[in-house]
């Protein structure tokens, strides 16, 4: 573990935040990095503190202590977009490869998760691999669709920041699940399990269910 640069740090836990908020179907959720990186077998809490900042000055997270010593972190669309466009050490691709090796049972000879099975000394740098679609659901229709989408989304922002009935924090909230399901909307595959998690949220105000309705029909 010594031998990864913060950079290669922040991206590791990045990526393992990521697969894990992906994994419980719901982007906008505060995760505790304190046990991604146990799970790593990462125990230096300076560098898991830096590695953060780092992240969150990169806009990829939002940042919470939960006490002295606990982190917790929510991933950004930025965050999202970062890791799709395989970051910038080479680190995402590698632990990509492996939770896919894992996942059909051909692991490699890297562990990454398990205190027991620290993160290697040294990983192989290299350039950041081709992403493989994950074909979920099919691609948006440019030009029209696209622009609807965008109309859609203002319109929606317009009704969450106009309802008295809703708090500040509440809005808070939901445009940030907004912000998501637009990330959502302008990738070329987007994640079916995520959008659901993220509109069925947004249905809980009653006022944006119908353009929520029409929204997922665009995506």
């Amino acid at each position: 573990m010594s031998n990864l640069s913060l950079n290669e740090l922040a991206e590791l836990l990045l990526v393992a935040s990521l697969a894990e908020t992906e994994e419980l179907g719901h982007m906008n959720f505060f995760i505790s990095v304190t046990e991604i990186a146990a799970n790593l077998g990462i125990e230096d809490q300076e560098q898991i503190i830096e590695a953060c900042h780092l992240l969150e000055e990169k806009g990829c997270i939002l940042l919470a202590f939960d006490h002295a010593t606990a982190l917790s972190a929510s991933i950004t669309p930025e965050g999202e977009a970062y890791v799709e466009r395989g970051g910038e050490t080479g680190i995402i691709g590698e632990y990509q490869r492996y939770r896919t090796a894992r996942a059909t049972g051909n692991v490699p000879g890297i562990e990454f998760e398990g205190p027991d099975q620290p993160v290697p000394e040294s990983i192989p740098s290299g350039p950041p691999p081709q992403s493989t679609p994950d074909p979920v659901m099919h691609n948006p229709s440019p030009g029209a669709a696209r622009e609807d989408l965008t109309h859609i989304i203002a319109s929606l922002e317009m009704l969450i920041s106009n309802d008295p009935s809703v708090s500040a924090a509440e809005k808070s909230d939901l445009i940030l699940d907004l912000k998501s399901l637009a990330f959502q909307a302008s990738r070329n595959t987007p994640r079916k399990a995520v959008i659901s998690a993220i509109a069925s949220d947004l249905r809980k105000l009653p006022a944006l269910t119908a353009l929520v309705d029409l929204l997922l029909t665009k995506i």
